[in-house]
C-alpha cells in the first residue's frame, strides 16, 4: 500500500498535533486495523526508538491490545521528560521527572492500560498526573481523561506538556 493509504479507516490520534494524519506516517510501525506493518523509514531518532519500544518492550512481552499499541506508537514520550533525559525516553526503565517523582517505564504504562480494557466511550479519572505520560496514553484511547496532580510544579509541567506541546483537547487537569 502507498503510505497515504496506511491507516485508512483506523482511528485518528486525539492529539491536535496528529489530527491531520490518519496515523503518523513515518513511524516504524503502523496499526492497520489490528495488524502491525513494519516501515523502514523514520522521521527522527525518537521515531526509531519508539518503534523498537513497541516491538521489544510491548509485543515481545505480551501487550496485544491494538488500541494500547496504537497509543504507545503515537505519544511522543520524549516531549514529556526534562530535556536532558529525552534521549532515554524509550529505555525500559522509569526516569526522574522532578520533585522525587518518576515516569513509569513504557511497558508498565502499556500493561496497566491493557489491564483496564479502555473503551473509546470511557471517561477516566487518574490520580497523580506526574508528567502526563499515562494521561496521554489514555487520552488516545478514551473520550475524556480527568487527571489530578497535587504537586504544583508537576501540575504546571503536565499542563504545558499535554495541552500546549501535545495539544490534547480531551484532557482535563486539576
Amino acid at each position: 500500500l502507498p503510505l497515504d493509504k496506511l491507516g485508512a479507516g483506523c482511528p485518528q490520534s486525539r492529539s491536535r498535533k496528529y489530527q491531520n494524519d490518519k496515523l503518523p506516517k513515518l513511524l516504524s510501525y503502523f496499526l492497520l486495523c489490528g495488524t502491525i506493518i513494519p516501515i523502514s523509514m523514520y522521521v527522527n531518532k525518537f521515531d526509531h526508538d519508539r518503534s523498537l519500544m513497541i516491538e521489544e518492550q510491548m509485543i515481545a512481552r505480551g501487550i496485544k491490545d491494538a488500541a494500547v499499541l496504537r497509543a504507545m506508537s503515537v505519544v511522543a514520550r520524549e516531549k514529556l521528560l526534562p530535556k536532558d533525559l529525552a534521549d532515554q525516553a524509550y529505555y525500559a526503565q522509569p526516569l526522574p521527572i522532578g520533585k522525587g517523582q518518576t515516569i513509569s517505564q513504557p511497558y508498565i504504562v502499556a500493561l496497566m492500560s491493557q489491564a483496564l480494557h479502555f473503551k473509546s466511550e470511557d471517561k477516566v479519572l487518574e490520580v497523580g498526573t506526574g508528567c502526563g505520560y499515562q494521561t496521554a496514553i489514555a487520552a488516545e484511547i478514551v473520550s475524556e481523561v480527568y487527571s489530578l496532580e497535587i504537586i504544583p510544579e508537576l501540575y504546571r509541567q503536565a499542563r504545558k506538556n499535554l495541552l500546549k506541546t501535545l495539544g490534547y483537547t480531551n484532557v482535563h487537569l486539576r
